[in-house]
């Protein structure tokens, strides 16, 4: 029962002062990534004045420090947010089977954590920029409380709460909900492989596979390795490869237009580990597999990227593995 026992934890952590620092580069437009810094589990673009920190057990966010330290929901314009990653093979300590639906899951723990305040623990699935979630709305001591379940990255579930004053959670509920969906989250990258197309080695999610095709390298969670962006519901991949000269976004988006057939946003630039990086997202298919977006930087005299696969809107679970990867070449 230990997760459950964390999951506890991060419940009561909602009302009580969150204790953690945090940590953030700025970008050209003063948005801030924030980066956990001892591990680099989390990252996230923060909206202006919001706090965020690894409090060990869980993420934990709030709109301001002064949110940060609430103990009641009284003072408006107010929110706190925790979220907790919940493994596969950790969710049989709440009862729950890995085949079970998003709703099922999160009735299941709502019935656990908040059955002294919640009489009708029923969640409704929706799904939010191509990512499945459940979610559900409740009341007490002057917060509103929005609860969600949803797959936080491959074999990761979170269970996330968003406490927020009643008005600001009437006025926001969509972009807390997109803000949390947004959350990048990634293991540790404990495997490596060294790339002839390349002539680096480049780190890689345990349980993955690599493979070369060309001037690409193809990592993918696919249980048979194969050098393509058709995967099937539920798998992943990063593509990695290099070139030399051009501008570091228009040239990556010519890199990866012969695997993209949907509109890619302007590209935008942020600064983290002192690197300038580029990142470009694509429209996610109705249906079937696609890039999600793409990384890139300048590395001495050529540009490295690093494209996200995933099934439809999925793709987005791997953009922070994508980042980390990129990061971690570059050195």
């Amino acid at each position: 029962m230990r997760r459950l026992l964390l999951v506890m934890i991060m419940v009561l952590a909602l009302l009580v002062p969150l204790a953690g620092t945090h940590a953030q580069d700025g970008d050209e437009d003063g948005v801030e990534l924030f980066v956990t810094a001892d591990d680099g589990v989390y990252a996230l673009f923060l909206p202006e004045g919001w706090q965020a920190a690894d409090e060990g057990t869980f993420l934990g966010l709030a709109s301001s420090p002064a949110a940060y330290d609430a103990t009641s929901g009284d003072e408006p314009g107010m929110v706190k947010i925790a979220l907790v990653p919940v493994a596969l093979n950790e969710l049989s300590d709440l009862g729950i089977n890995s085949s079970d639906s998003l709703d099922d899951m999160l009735n299941i723990v709502n019935g656990l954590m908040l059955a002294d305040v919640v009489e009708d623990t029923t969640a409704t699935v929706d799904t939010v920029n191509g990512i499945e979630v459940a979610s559900m709305v409740t009341s007490d001591d002057g917060w509103d409380y929005g609860t969600l379940m949803f797959l936080l990255a491959p074999g990761v579930y979170s269970y996330a709460i968003i406490a927020a004053t009643p008005t600001e959670y009437a006025d926001q509920a969509d972009e807390l909900t997109e803000l949390v969906l947004s959350i990048g989250y990634s293991p540790g990258l404990n495997v490596e492989f060294d790339s002839e197309a390349l002539g680096v080695t480049v780190p890689h999610l345990t349980g993955w596979q690599a493979v070369e095709e060309g001037a690409l390298l193809f990592l993918t969670s696919a249980e048979t390795a194969a050098p393509t962006v058709d995967l099937a519901e539920g798998e992943f991949s990063l593509v990695v490869t290099a070139f030399e000269g051009g501008d570091v976004g228009e040239g990556s988006l010519a890199v990866w237009s012969e695997y993209v057939d949907s509109e890619a946003s302007d590209p935008v630039t942020f600064t983290v580990e002192g690197q300038a990086v580029v990142q470009v997202t694509y429209a996610a298919p109705e249906e079937g597999s696609g890039i999600g977006g793409f990384f890139a930087l300048q590395d001495g005299d050529q540009v490295l990227t690093v494209a996200y696969v995933g099934y439809a809107g999925s793709a987005s679970r791997v953009w922070y593995p994508a980042l980390r990867t990129l990061l971690t070449i570059a050195g």
